[in-house]
């Protein structure tokens, strides 16, 4: 809290800092008075500050400064004084001491700060500059005062050489200033602000506060400072702790500055409107004479502003003439004048003349009374009653025929707001309650129209409906009566015709027309209007009911798909040839007509669609109200053939023509499928086709079967499908028959033999040709024909020796798609296998070189060749000879490193001799540079360059190793070597970013993208803005130079570099930018630091301002905008304000602006006028030129400035003049009675000036009657109001008082300021009177009337004429009046009120001379207890009940005879009398017991004792219920069986919950509870299944079980028992169902899915099947976590309304925790059931989850099936198997009724384990490997 305070505190300090630097200059008159020689101390305070100390530490000085505030007495005047004499001391021990001595200060630092200080407190020191700019404000706050002491206060000390020295240049002083305010406000508000330029307070920093103070010492006052020492001798505090001597005491300054001058005479010009004066007119012209002068700036002229002033300014003492010239618009001038005034009057140097004018009226009003049923009808006879608000006005009239208020005054009524009222209704209508008001407002030139409803007393009202009973509007009706037709109507929204102010007879309503789609009803409605309906002021209504018209739906439809058809036309008709219309169906195979006249219609169908048979049905169909009528048509479609083409894998097959026929028959020609392999042929007639085959593709075979189809009639699709077999093809392999590999070069003869089928050849085999296999051993053979072939290998390759079979046969049909492999050994070869390291897969595409060496070893060797691995990782050489090889890979394939080296093979030679050597590739790894926004991560960045090389300083790639973001922020490097570790560098940030210089690195791992990920900060942005010092306009063409910090200069060249972009403005060559024509430069990329901004060259016609260089801090991804304001060149700038709010600038000022020789300035004829801104600016002036300024029209409501202004325009400078307008003020006198506070008329004052000048002589001023020579009258209202007052002071002088009334206080004094309205307030005391007041003690509000009084004085002398005996009246007083003061009278209550106790205590009291006394008497009422006796059954009241009241004491109530109507019997016992009740009056406040000591006869008593408060005037009313007597029988049974049942317990309880004891009061052994339904009863079935009660009251109970047997469940059933009559049992019989338990849950899911995947099992079937409910209900899922991980619920819907939670357990806690609380069973939740949201450590997680529901009712159940989400494990290997199980359970009487799910899923997947290293193999005995 301290620290909030303090924070509060210094803002308001340093808002007033900001405040005080923006001030122009005025003149100033000579100081006041001369120094005095002594000075005494008035007071010296010191203060705690808001952490309670009272001083504080400053690094300029060694020790504390305090916090306090001097007061010195200089010369009779108290001024705040500073301390001289750091470190001494001063205390209020010296009150009154002396200090002398005085000597100057000269020092201008001091007298600065002094002069700003003394501004800043006191508005009497504030110059003219100050007021200009900041309007006169000041300190207020205390603690704000106190802190801007202290800190002037320790500047001072520093400019007298106490403490660290003030600077002398003006820099190192702003510098000081700002540093001693900083250290105030850390010390008082705890911060640790260290750097005035860049640490800010507000908006501004502690250097720009400073700047502010020393740049404008011209706002501040001159002052004279004088430093006093202390002369006053020794002094010792009171508490003996501090010694004071001439020496050890502080000298002290106190300052003399200079007051402002006052200004000259003024006249202010007050135009009111004549009907309303408080309302002030603008736009009143007005001119001004001096009488006798020849001054030639007279006449002035002038126009009222706003609130209807004007004043004519800086006038001589003389004698002047007002004459109005021009009345404002709409009004006429009522005395254009002159008006003569004298200046000065009375001393005053403001005198205002009124005028008033009367408005022109040219608008009318309007005031009608219509009936609120029918707004067209006018009523006569209504009385509207219209009151002023803001005015006297008043009026009352009548309506006349048509409603309208014909002689409302509308032109001489006053402008002013009104309230218009009916006070009457006319005959027959209602007046509202509350009465109607509306308010208005007459301004006599817009419109006034209101209208009031009232509603009748009687009337008919009509209800029309439609066939659904809504109202139906729209329906025309004439209404009838007698034959005379009295108006036609139209229903409304509501479907209401009224006919209102009915009399006695028949009325008719005659339908004319009815709502579109609506049928008219011929018969009329009729309403009589009895004579008892107008005795009861009834509203008679009748309804009736209007039908649709008819609609006609004609539907066509297929007659096989019964599918709608369109485009069929159909011929409609009437039959009685009314209506004939031909109509198509729709897209729907609709036709729907609407609203048809009812009748017979004929309906035919004339044109059918393509494809369709005409259906030659006629149907008739009659129309009636009301109804939608449907008539079917049917059509028989044509049929439609489609051949469907597709090969035997059932694809389509496209350009197959077949030629269609009809069987024996015509052609209908060729058709092709199409793209589906489909053809179609439409619309075929029934009978026998045949489709051929005629053409196909070239991959197939022609099929030239014919295929039949028949087409039946009304069967709309016929289809074949017809299949086409490919020609065969066929592939011959060539492979090595060691390692498999496809063999190049093998050499086949091919043979065909002819269709011969499939068992053997047709003939003999004529040879194809030869064919050899190709580089992967392949001969492939397509669009055979079907037959016999024969492939013999004639040639083995090169190296290799024929195997057998060398020849092989095969039988080619068609859709054959054969192969046939052959195998050659090789000779004398080296296989090379080439495979993944990692995973075993074999690896084409790695390049293999074999050397020959010769003999048995050696080195070097001769290249035999190089060859690539196939798609089986295989390559080989054959036909090798003997001799030692070497086989090395030289290039690996794709995406991989050589690992292994070379490797050496033996050959022997032999053809048999064939080695195999395998090599392993490890997969390279992939390294993803991402580069994002440091700000917002989301955001890539392109364009960023890195350098990328491996540690040990290998340069990647092909560009030195320099890689580029992409449009997605990422680089991406393949095919890097694994386990080698990669260095990232960025070495250029993508523009408008800083670069990340951070390098960084990271391990390649085998076959995997690793990533890292590179931020970069935005750098900032800088607009600079250039306008116009005055107006604020954009400026283009000014040139800036931006440094940083390091003094380097952006754009040093001429150019933009380090990815900078201008967006608006230029960079010129010699490195300045310039604003462009928007008035900016913005510039973007910068990176953060401080830059300097500086203005070299402004725009033409403009210069350079004050602040031409500016320092700005840029940050990371921030904008800073700065703006330079210019000065135009040679410019006049105008202002106009409020003399009163400086700051408040006034729109439409006019001016006359000249050269001092007279030319007028600009184009409009010197006339200039301020716009919203209160502002002039003309441009364009020439130099050194003197210019007068002439105000000629004020703004509205201010009086004008007339006195003229010269100034001298200066080159390149915009010089400024300012004109000041005074609003006018205005004077209200009260009178009022001193006691009541009601305003008096008739009291007459004198008003005058201060001077003694008689205010008013001229004339009527305001809205009260002038008498003569200033003095006044007050109206009606008890109110004078005096307008366009001149500011000053009056004297108010009461004169006379109103009858009655003595005058109190007669005079008063008022200031009346510029603009102020000054209410000031008589009150009177009427001549000597007593005034009695009866009140009740409970509502003093409430005034007692009746209350009788004895009055007399003191010395038994009666007061008045009936011998001192006075009545209250109806408002509860008596009001004596002609005492005799001074006199002491005693008043006596003598008699109470009716139904209040007397107030017995004499009251005394003084008269006084003049005045009203008052005495108050509080009386209070009685009390009143009612008891009532009634049947607790019936309800019924019952006599002779006996009741014993007493109160609470114990005292009994009614001991001194009969209270009330009832039998007083004794000792206060009161019996029920006939209509069963008891009234006992007059019961005083307390509380009391009422006992019932006897029921009725045949009655018990319930409940006998009750307890009552009686307070003052309150009647209590209680009544006792009694019951008779009766029994109950409860018979139990098996709801299936009927078998009795023992030991079930029921509750019986009253229906009202009241009970009667057992014979006369015996308790029952069972519980008995009170009446609100409790337990009355409780009884348990015996061994035959039957329960009795004990016997009971009469009355209606309710039985209910509570306990069922063994095995069976609760009736649910609530049985009710009347017991009406004493002795009768009531039978129930009740069975219980027999409980069964059961619960039910199901569990699905995946069958199969992937490692490292979502797994989902869904809940289902979640039920309670007992029938009976389950506590601790839940479902539960165990999670198979040796294979997956949970991470989501979706809990599913039940079907009752109530909370559960979901708790779980994991696998290192086995305690049950609280995952979810508080669900909803109606709500599907899906929850995080991850371990990151359960807030699980890094090695833990969910084992089980379980949904706890509590109790669940039977029949509980499942509505939304719920899913259990989870992920797979990696490292699940293909085929492994897991299970999940879910289980539900309750219990049901202790034990646990449960179900349970499984659900077994698989995993496929492509994980291998890791096999454990592989023991070497041993080396090759030749080859030593």
């Amino acid at each position: 809290m301290r620290q909030k305070i303090g924070t509060r505190l210094l803002s308001l300090f340093l808002t007033a800092i900001c405040v005080i630097g923006l001030i122009p200059t005025s003149a100033f008159a000579a100081s006041s008075g001369s120094t005095p020689s002594e000075i005494t101390l008035k007071k010296s305070d010191y203060f705690l500050d808001t952490d309670g100390s009272k001083t504080y530490n400053s690094p300029s000085f060694d020790m504390p400064l305090y916090l306090h505030i001097i007061n010195m007495n200089v010369g009779g005047e108290t001024k705040v004084g500073f301390c001289a004499e750091h470190g001494k001391q001063l205390g209020n021990t010296l009150i009154g001491k002396k200090w002398g001595n005085p000597e100057p200060v000269t020092n201008s630092f001091i007298k600065m700060m002094i002069g700003y200080y003394y501004c800043m407190t006191d508005t009497k020191y504030q110059t003219d500059a100050y007021k200009e700019k900041w309007g006169g404000a000041l300190w207020t706050d205390q603690n704000m005062i106190r802190y801007h002491n202290a800190w002037i206060q320790a500047l001072c000390w520093r400019a007298l050489g106490q403490g660290a020295a003030i600077p002398s240049d003006a820099e190192g002083q702003k510098v000081a200033i700002a540093k001693e305010l900083m250290y105030i406000a850390n010390a008082k508000n705890g911060t640790s602000y260290s750097d005035i330029y860049t640490d800010k307070y507000g908006t501004t920093t502690f250097y720009q506060k400073g700047e502010k103070v020393l740049d404008n010492t011209d706002c501040w006052p001159d002052v004279d400072v004088t430093l006093y020492h202390y002369i006053g001798g020794n002094a010792t505090s009171p508490d003996g702790k501090k010694h004071y001597t001439n020496d050890n005491t502080q000298a002290i300054m106190v300052a003399t500055p200079s007051i402002p001058t006052l200004g000259n005479y003024q006249i202010t010009v007050k135009k009111v409107d004549s009907s309303n004066p408080t309302k002030g007119l603008a736009g009143a012209e007005f001119s001004l004479e001096m009488v006798g002068s020849d001054d030639p700036k007279f006449p002035m002229t002038g126009v009222t502003g706003q609130g209807g002033t004007l004043t004519f300014k800086d006038l001589k003492a003389g004698t002047y003439q007002v004459t109005e010239t021009k009345a404002p618009e709409d009004y006429q001038i009522d005395n254009p004048g002159p008006y003569t005034v004298t200046l000065p009057t009375n001393g005053q140097k403001t005198v205002t003349v009124t005028a008033t004018d009367t408005p022109i009226t040219i608008a009318s009003g309007s005031i009608r009374k219509v009936d609120k049923d029918r707004p067209t009808m006018g009523l006569a006879g209504a009385t509207i009653r219209i009151t002023g608000i803001d005015n006297n006005f008043k009026y009352e009239g009548q309506t006349v025929a048509g409603g309208a208020l014909t002689d409302v005054p509308w032109d001489t009524m006053p402008v002013g707001s009104y309230v218009a009222e009916e006070i009457g209704a006319p005959e027959g209508y209602i007046l509202p309650s509350p009465h109607e008001k509306k308010e208005f407002y007459w301004d006599k030139k817009n419109e006034v129209k209101l209208v009031f409803e009232n509603d009748s007393k009687v009337k008919v009202q009509l209800l029309k409906k439609d066939e659904s009973n809504n109202p139906l509007p729209g329906c025309l009706f004439t209404v009838i009566k007698n034959g005379q037709t009295l108006f036609s109507a139209v229903t409304d929204a509501a479907g209401t015709i009224t006919v209102p102010n009915v009399t006695e007879g028949t009325y008719w309503f005659v339908e004319k027309d009815a709502p579109e789609g609506y049928v008219v009803n011929s018969e009329p409605v009729t309403a009589y209007v009895s004579a008892a309906d107008i005795q009861g002021n009834k509203t008679v209504t009748v309804e009736a009911t209007n039908h649709r018209k008819p609609g006609l739906e004609i539907v066509k439809i297929d007659s096989v798909t019964k599918e709608p058809v369109a485009n069929c036309t159909f011929d409609i008709r009437s039959i009685d040839g009314t209506y004939h219309e031909t109509l198509t169906t729709d897209g729907a195979g609709r036709i729907f007509l609407e609203n048809m006249t009812p009748g017979s219609y004929e309906v035919k169908e004339t044109a059918v669609p393509k494809g369709y048979n005409l259906n030659p049905e006629k149907q008739t169909v009659e129309l009636t109200a009301g109804g939608t009528f449907t008539l079917t048509f049917e059509n028989v479609p044509k049929t439609d053939f489609t051949l469907f083409k597709h090969d035997s894998n059932n694809h389509p097959i496209a350009g197959v023509t077949f030629e269609i026929s009809k069987k024996g028959g015509q052609s209908l020609g060729h058709f092709t499928t199409d793209g589906q392999g489909k053809l179609t042929v439409p619309n075929l007639e029934p009978g026998i086709y045949v489709a051929v085959e005629t053409d196909c593709p070239d991959d197939y075979i022609l099929d030239k079967t014919p295929h039949e189809f028949q087409v039946n009639a009304g069967v709309t699709n016929v289809g074949i499908d017809v299949v086409n077999l490919k020609k065969p093809e066929i592939t011959v392999k060539k492979v090595d028959s060691i390692v498999g590999g496809g063999v190049e070069g093998a050499k086949f003869e091919i043979f065909y033999a002819g269709t011969g089928g499939t068992g053997s050849p047709a003939g003999t085999y004529e040879s194809l040709g030869t064919k050899y296999t190709d580089a992967n051993g392949i001969i492939h053979l397509d669009h055979l024909k079907e037959g016999w072939y024969r492939f013999t290998e004639v040639e083995a390759p090169e190296g290799y020796q024929l195997d057998e079979p060398s020849t092989q046969e095969i039988y080619l049909k068609g859709d054959d798609n054969a192969e046939l492999t052959f195998k050659d050994t090789p000779l004398s070869a080296i296989i090379v296998m080439k495979k993944d390291g990692v995973n075993g897969k074999a690896l084409p595409g790695a390049t293999f070189q074999l050397r020959y060496l010769g003999g048995t070893s050696g080195t070097g060797g001769t290249v035999i060749g190089e060859k690539v691995t196939d798609q089986n990782g295989v390559c080989s050489w054959t036909g090798l000879k003997a001799g030692t090889y070497i086989v090395e890979e030289v290039k690996p394939a794709p995406g991989y490193n050589i690992v292994e080296g070379p490797k050496t093979v033996y050959i022997s030679g032999k053809a048999q001799d064939v080695i195999t050597v395998s090599f392993d590739n490890s997969p390279d790894g992939t390294l993803l540079i991402k580069k994002v926004d440091a700000k917002n991560p989301t955001k890539v960045l392109a364009g960023a360059k890195f350098r990328v090389q491996y540690t040990n300083g290998t340069l990647l790639g092909n560009d030195n190793g320099i890689f580029t973001t992409d449009e997605n922020g990422q680089i991406t490097i393949a095919g890097l070597e694994p386990e080698k570790t990669i260095i990232v560098t960025e070495i250029e940030a993508p523009a408008g970013y800083i670069i990340d210089g951070q390098a960084q690195t990271i391990d390649i791992k085998s076959g995997k993208v690793v990533s890292i990920t590179f931020k970069n900060a935005p750098k900032g942005e800088l607009v600079i803005e250039k306008t116009d010092a005055a107006t604020g306009k954009l400026l283009s063409g000014a040139e800036f130079i931006i440094r940083k910090s390091d003094g380097t200069e952006v754009g040093a060249d001429g150019n933009i570099h380090n990815n900078l972009t201008i967006e608006s403005g230029t960079l010129s060559s010699d490195s300045h930018f310039v604003t462009g024509g928007d008035g900016r430069i913005i510039i973007k990329g910068l990176t953060p630091g401080n830059y300097t901004i500086t203005e070299v060259k402004a725009p033409d016609g403009y210069l350079i301002g004050k602040n031409a260089s500016r320092t700005i801090q840029i940050t990371a991804g921030d904008t800073q905008t700065i703006t330079f304001a210019n000065p135009s060149t040679c410019s006049l700038l105008i202002k106009k304000v409020c003399s009163i709010n400086t700051d408040k600038m006034l729109e439409g000022a006019v001016f006359d602006v000249r050269y001092a020789d007279g030319s007028v300035v600009g184009d409009s004829n010197g006339v200039y006028e301020t716009g919203v801104d209160g502002t002039i600016l003309i441009t364009g002036l020439e130099a050194n030129k003197a210019i007068i300024v002439t105000e000629t029209k004020a703004p509205d409501g201010f009086a004008i400035d007339t006195k003229p202004q010269t100034i001298t325009t200066i080159a390149g400078k915009t010089v400024q003049l300012t004109f000041a307008n005074a609003p006018y003020g205005k004077l209200v006198i009260e009178k009022r009675d001193a006691q009541t506070n009601e305003l008096l008329p008739g009291a007459e004052f004198r008003v005058t000036t201060a001077a003694g000048c008689e205010v008013g002589q001229n004339g009527v001023i305001g809205d009260t009657t002038l008498t003569s020579n200033g003095i006044f009258r007050t109206g009606a209202d008890g109110k004078i109001t005096i307008s366009n007052l001149r500011p000053g002071n009056y004297i108010i002088t009461e004169i006379k008082a109103p009858d009655g009334y003595l005058i109190d206080d007669p005079t008063r004094n008022v200031t009346v300021t510029s603009g102020d309205t000054q209410t000031i307030v008589f009150k009177n005391h009427s001549t000597c009177s007593l005034l009695i007041k009866k009140v009740c003690t409970e509502n003093p509000d409430k005034m007692l009337e009746g209350a009788v009084f004895d009055v007399r004085y003191a010395d038994g002398t009666v007061v008045g004429d009936s011998n001192g005996v006075f009545t209250t009246g109806a408002d509860g007083t008596i009001l004596i009046t002609g005492l005799e003061a001074n006199k002491a009278i005693v008043v006596t209550e003598t008699k109470a009120p009716d139904g209040f106790a007397i107030d017995t205590t004499p009251q005394t009291i003084t008269t006084q001379a003049g005045k009203v006394v008052q005495l108050t008497f509080a009386n209070a009422p009685y009390g009143k207890i009612i008891i009532e006796k009634r049947d607790s059954k019936t309800n019924e009241l019952l006599p002779g009940a006996e009741f014993r009241v007493t109160t609470a004491a114990g005292c009994e109530v009614g001991q001194n005879g009969v209270i009330g109507d009832t039998k007083l019997t004794s000792n206060g016992i009161f019996t029920t009398g006939a209509d069963g009740k008891i009234t006992i009056t007059n019961v005083r406040p307390g509380s009391y017991i009422i006992t019932e000591i006897k029921a009725p006869d045949g009655y018990l008593i319930d409940d006998p004792t009750r307890t009552i408060t009686v307070t003052s005037g309150d009647t209590q009313t209680i009544v006792f219920k009694d019951t008779k007597p009766g029994g109950l029988i409860i018979e139990k049974r098996d709801s299936v069986t009927k078998v009795p049942l023992a030991g079930a317990t029921f509750k019986v309880t009253t229906s009202d919950g009241r009970f009667v004891a057992q014979d006369g009061g015996a308790t029952s052994i069972f519980a008995v509870y009170d009446k609100q339904n409790n337990v009355v009863d409780k009884f348990q079935t015996n061994e035959n299944g039957i329960g009795s009660s004990k016997k009971l009251p009469l009355g209606i109970y309710t039985v209910k079980e509570v306990q069922a047997p063994a095995n069976y469940g609760l009736n649910p059933t609530v049985f009710t028992a009347d017991i009406e009559f004493a002795g009768q049992v009531v039978k129930l019989n009740v069975t219980d169902p027999v409980i069964t338990a059961g619960v039910s849950i199901k569990k699905t899911g995946y069958a199969q899915t992937m490692n490292n995947n979502i797994m989902r099992w869904t809940v289902s079937g979640v039920r309670n099947d007992s029938t009976t409910s389950l506590q601790s209900f839940y479902w539960r899922d165990t999670l198979p976590t040796d294979a997956v991980r949970l991470t989501r619920l979706v809990t599913g819907t039940y079907s009752t309304t109530q909370t559960y939670k979901v708790t779980f357990t994991t696998n290192l806690n086995s305690q049950w925790r609280t995952a979810y609380d508080n669900l909803s069973t109606a709500k599907n939740y899906t929850l995080d059931m991850s371990s990151a949201a359960l807030g699980l450590a890094s090695n833990e997680y969910v084992t089980q989850f379980m949904l706890s529901f509590g109790i669940v009712p039977a029949g509980f159940h499942q509505l939304t099936n719920a899913t259990v989400d989870a992920q797979t494990l990696y490292a699940l290997t293909n085929g492994y198997k897991f299970t999940n199980k879910a289980d539900v359970g309750g219990l049901l009487g202790g034990n646990w009724v449960q179900s349970i799910a499984r659900w077994t899923t698989s995993i496929y997947s492509h994980y291998v384990p890791a096999k454990p290293a592989a023991p070497k193999s041993p080396k090759l005995p030749r080859t030593g490997y």
